[in-house]
């Protein structure tokens, strides 16, 4: 196990998850586990935002990037994610619909954000509304005007 090998050549402070891990990774594994700042920690809560900006980098949808992070040790991982990619979801997901700008609150989605991440990423917004929340009563989480 590589963790072993690291502790023979002096490294002492070897953090690894909780449980079994797979029995090789690759370069798109690490590059999972990757953030702008250095690595995931393997206790601490994966980010929605970082879940969906590496499917939009690695093709597969949200799930899929959900799982492998669980198969990797992160058990933290968000839950009911799209199986299927959308060009979309960095522009939902974003302030003002920009990819590249800060990521929206995850609770209290104000209605007028959905309406206009949809026009910008050119679906409906029953469809950008159940792809931010993907609960059974996905405008559950959406603030109207008229709720602040």
């Amino acid at each position: 196990m590589p963790a072993d090998r690291y502790r023979k050549l002096g490294y002492t402070d070897v953090l690894l998850p909780d449980g079994p891990l797979p029995e090789s990774v690759s370069q798109r594994d690490a590059d999972l586990v990757a953030t702008d700042t250095g690595w995931l920690a393997p206790h601490e809560a994966v980010p929605l935002p970082h879940v969906v900006r590496r499917a939009h980098a690695e093709g597969p949808g949200p799930a899929g990037v959900a799982r492998r992070l669980r198969a990797l040790g992160y058990h933290d991982v968000p839950a009911s994610l799209p199986d299927t990619p959308h060009p979309g979801d960095l522009i939902m997901i974003s302030q003002n619909a920009e990819p590249g700008r800060p990521h929206i609150p995850l609770a209290g989605v104000e209605t007028c954000h959905v309406l206009h991440a949809a026009a910008v990423a050119r679906v409906g917004p029953h469809e950008a509304a159940v792809r931010l929340s993907p609960s059974a009563t996905p405008w559950s989480s959406l603030r109207t005007p008229t709720t602040r």
